[in-house]
């Protein structure tokens, strides 16, 4: 209610970042080293955003492509669809965001799956084609489910699209990694990631 979000409840999502960040810590405390050191950058290298851009532009233009269909297909299927269920459709407002966290959690299972899967069963290029031809096979009846189809119909179709993003998610990060050199890797990455999700999505 909200005198328990007021009170104390406001709390509740502090402390479980609390326990992801702990969490986090102690995984990367155990990693071991792979020996691998950056050649130290000499006072006349272009910083690394310019490199990205004039040795890699090519990249560059891909990434941005791919995180932009990335951020457009997360946008409207995990935002825009339970807007769209509770304003167009019968869903009321407050269940309609409880599906959607029900999807998000069913994606959050997901991910980690579909990294492995794309490290070990099925090419990453191959698993990302796939998954945004079936997006676009699956969007116009999953809106219309949305729309006309209930609860039911909406869940449906929210769970759907999470599974779906889900393994775009899993499949993202080594990806781009790969697209980069480690010279000029995050900047390529997370320039390029966020024009995509920023701008476009």
């Amino acid at each position: 209610s909200p005198a328990q979000l007021e009170s104390w409840a406001w709390r509740v999502p502090f402390l479980l970042g609390g326990a992801i960040a702990a969490c986090g810590y102690f995984l990367r405390r155990r990693l071991r080293e792979t020996g691998y050191r950056p050649t130290p950058a000499r006072p006349n290298d272009p910083i690394p955003l310019k490199q990205a851009i004039t040795l890699a532009p090519g990249a560059m233009i891909c990434a941005v492509l791919f995180t932009s269909g990335y951020g457009i297909v997360n946008y409207l299927t995990m935002v825009f669809l339970p807007v769209y269920a509770s304003e167009f459709g019968t869903v009321a407002g407050s269940l309609v965001l409880q599906i959607n966290t029900a999807a998000q959690a069913v994606a959050l299972l997901l991910v980690p799956i579909a990294g492995w899967a794309t490290d070990h069963l099925v090419r990453r290029r191959t698993l990302l084609i796939a998954v945004f031809i079936a997006e676009a096979a699956v969007a116009w009846g999953c809106f219309t489910l949305a729309g006309a189809g209930g609860v039911a119909g909406y869940a449906l179709a929210q769970i759907v699209f999470g599974i779906l993003l889900a393994l775009v998610m899993g499949a993202e990060p080594a990806m781009m990694v790969e697209l980069f050199p480690s010279a000029y890797r995050m900047s390529g990455y997370s320039v390029s990631f966020n024009i995509g999700i920023g701008i476009a999505g």
